[in-house]
């Protein structure tokens, strides 16, 4: 008779450490040849990982062709945070250091020239990257771009006096050029 891999990790943890569990293949098999004991932990551990190892696959079906992403997502990735860089009262030249944080948000205390710098990958790997910069203009003082930064068509790319700006940069050639694109403003 065959035991399941589930009654036999129950068995496995049921004994506790020390006792002597056959490995797969003489229960599966039957075959006494193969009946060397090994410890509880020799067997568990490393069928957890392989337990683990089948449910981060490609993807998981929770029915017969149905794809369930949004749990696959949630065991890979757990809940989606960046690190969050704030700039208070910045004018002139700023820097954005990318290697810090993928997300920053600046108050501006003045015209304010952005650089974008620090790009963390070496030239010649190929990759993307994308930048999101929060933008608070209390005074509506003039935001100005590096020549690398190119709005996307029909982008409002200044912050109004008094608004917040919410803009995406993404970069597909390790950041000699990047596309602006406005995701929207509100009231400070």
């Amino acid at each position: 008779m065959t035991d399941s891999l589930t009654a036999r990790l129950r068995r496995t943890v049921k004994d506790g450490a020390g006792t002597s569990v056959a490995p797969t293949r003489g229960v599966n098999a039957g075959d006494p040849t193969h009946a060397a004991t090994t410890s509880s932990g020799e067997v568990l551990l490393p069928r957890l990982a392989d337990m683990g190892a089948m449910a981060r696959g490609p993807a998981m079906r929770d029915a017969a062709n149905n794809w369930n992403w949004q749990r696959q997502l949630r065991q890979n990735l757990g809940p989606y945070i960046e690190p969050l860089a704030k700039l208070a009262g910045v004018s002139g030249t700023v820097s954005i250091d990318l290697r810090f944080a993928n997300v920053f948000e600046l108050s501006l205390a003045g015209d304010t020239t952005l650089v974008l710098a620090g790009f963390p990958v070496p030239a010649g790997v190929d990759c993307s990257a994308g930048v999101t910069l929060i933008v608070n203009n209390p005074g509506g003082y003039v935001l100005s771009w590096p020549a690398s930064v190119v709005p996307m068509d029909e982008v409002e790319d200044t912050v109004a006096a008094g608004k917040r700006a919410v803009f995406v940069l993404l970069t597909t050639d390790n950041g000699a050029s990047w596309d602006l694109m406005s995701a929207g403003a509100r009231d400070v």
